[in-house]
């Protein structure tokens, strides 16, 4: 059997997948062992920066628990966002709105992705639930289309719909100990599209769905990998 150390390195090396790390330190800057006791992970996976609580064994864990998803844009967004596109505006009530959208899509895609994966996502904490704490910040959305015009009056080409920060964390259910966290950066242009693409509110919406779809995916495999080394 492979050591605890390993799963809970496998789980979060694939737990994170998108956002900037435009706020962090540099990854030498940081500590080796953070204030609540994690360990940094020295070469993770699919992450710019992870930290895990040593001899934890991730695959005990059978139901997950997601908290509702912090989200916040990149300081200054909307009104950078407006002095350079008058007929595009972003009212605070946008701002609303596409904030409720991703909590939506976030929790909507990890259900579906960890459930079909064979992970019940839960209410009620029971001795088998991860409590999973994501936050997206510094969101930087390049073509917002609040009122849907794009592609009727105009189009608007971007290089990738945008960028933002993952910054995810995870907790043993019944005693809410942290156990993981991490930080990524994903950015649009980073997918292979190197060339300008129209964007709308639909794709965009698409482009966010995906991303959420991705985070879902990782985790769950993550898991999965765990549990098998547990029985190696």
């Amino acid at each position: 059997m492979k050591s605890p150390q390993k799963s809970l390195i496998a789980v979060l090396a694939a737990a994170v997948l998108f956002a900037p790390l435009g706020a962090l330190a540099k990854k030498q800057e940081l500590p080796e062992i953070s204030e609540d006791g994690l360990h940094k992970v020295s070469k993770p996976k699919n992450s710019d920066v992870a930290y895990v609580r040593p001899g934890v064994d991730f695959g005990t864990y059978n139901t997950v628990k997601i908290l509702e998803p912090y989200i916040a844009f990149r300081k200054n967004w909307q009104s950078d966002h407006n002095s350079t596109d008058r007929m595009n505006r972003v009212s605070d009530r946008d701002m609303e709105k596409m904030i409720a959208k991703g909590k939506e899509l976030f929790m909507t895609e990890f259900k579906k992705v960890l459930e079909k994966k064979g992970y019940p996502v839960v209410d009620e904490i029971n001795s088998d639930t991860l409590i999973v704490r994501p936050a997206i910040i510094n969101l930087d959305v390049y073509a917002p289309d609040p009122n849907r015009t794009a592609g009727i009056w105009n189009k608007i080409y971007t290089d990738g719909a945008g960028q933002a920060t993952l910054y995810i964390e995870l907790f043993d259910g019944p005693s809410s100990q942290i156990l993981a966290k991490a930080f990524d950066h994903k950015d649009g242009a980073m997918e292979g599209n190197s060339w300008r693409m129209p964007r709308t509110q639909n794709s965009n919406i698409n482009d966010a769905r995906n991303a959420m779809h991705d985070w879902a995916l990782a985790l769950a495999n993550g898991l999965e990998r765990a549990k098998e080394e547990r029985t190696e």
